[in-house]
């Protein structure tokens, strides 16, 4: 199995959306995503990945977020779409890498008039309440233009993890993809971002950078702490060239055949996705196949360094 290094290319292409961040929505674009979150089949998966987990909304264009929702119905996911603004500035939809034992406090369906006071004593202590963190990878192009160069990133660790038999799933990100190995076969370590000991996060982070400095440059070390968050899956995630499906990937052959327009919204109009869920691979893995893993990195690349 190869694991030579990828590079990314010469030219960072800007996005669009940062370049303009007031650019025009498309009327397309409105209408695709309008369309899209109004059909059951698509909140009713949208729903599942939220379970337990902080749900946000990011404008890139408009550079704002709402944050810290609890949604785990879908009738709650429409009524924060609508009172965000939702089908006027068209957004993303992010939920949290860390899952909470009791799910997210509630702080009311007025995203501009809830309690800011509770909101910080919950951030303060929501590390108290993790009842797990998810490894998640981002394999990231900066344009569509590299989009080829993510695929054969994402094979390299496919195989690698099927190598040791650690479980993950895998979904393209609008950009790329998004591995996510779950947090029961990670060690348990400390979610206090404060704490003296070595914290899941610092943890994460040492093994990401070994991935991104030794088999891709389009793996992103620098996303490990208590707030990240990831795009959920089935939502959409909006450019100003078109619309894409966060879509879970089946097989391997999703990821080797993939083409742009296997995750166009226009291409799902006609298919529905209910009960097409995820595909959780190696799901005879455990910490024993994860600690393997990891000792296969150390051996061939060195200690892992927490910054510390």
């Amino acid at each position: 199995m190869s694991v030579d290094g990828i590079q990314k290319g010469d030219v960072y292409k800007t996005s669009y959306e940062l370049d303009n961040p007031d650019y025009p929505i498309r009327p397309k674009a409105q209408s695709n995503y309008f369309t899209w979150y109004m059909r059951p089949d698509v909140k009713f998966e949208i729903i599942k990945f939220l379970q337990r987990r902080e749900m946000m909304f990011y404008r890139k264009g408009l550079q704002y977020t709402f944050r810290y929702m609890r949604c785990h119905n879908i009738q709650t996911l429409g009524l924060f779409q609508k009172n965000a603004g939702a089908f006027k500035h068209l957004h993303n939809i992010y939920n949290s890498v860390a899952t909470y034992i009791h799910g997210m406090d509630w702080f009311g369906y007025n995203l501009l008039r809830r309690d800011s006071d509770s909101i910080e004593k919950w951030k303060a202590s929501s590390h108290k309440i993790m009842r797990g963190y998810d490894f998640f990878i981002d394999i990231d192009a900066p344009s569509l233009d590299e989009l080829e160069m993510t695929k054969k990133s994402a094979l390299v660790l496919w195989d690698l993890f099927n190598k040791f038999q650690v479980p993950f799933e895998c979904r393209y990100s609008g950009m790329g993809f998004h591995f996510l190995i779950p947090s029961s076969v990670l060690p348990k370590m400390s979610f206090d971002p404060y704490s003296d000991t070595t914290t899941i996060y610092e943890y994460l982070r040492a093994i990401a950078k070994k991935l991104q400095t030794n088999i891709s440059a389009y793996i992103d070390s620098s996303i490990y702490d208590m707030r990240r968050v990831c795009k959920t899956p089935y939502s959409l995630a909006v450019y100003e060239h078109g619309e894409y499906v966060c879509l879970p990937m089946t097989m391997r052959d999703d990821v080797k055949l993939f083409k742009i327009e296997d995750v166009m919204v226009e291409t799902w109009f006609m298919k529905s996705v209910r009960g097409r869920g995820t595909m959780l691979f190696n799901k005879i893995g455990n910490r024993q196949s994860f600690q393997a893993f990891v000792d296969y990195i150390v051996d061939k690349w060195g200690e892992l360094d927490y910054g510390k």
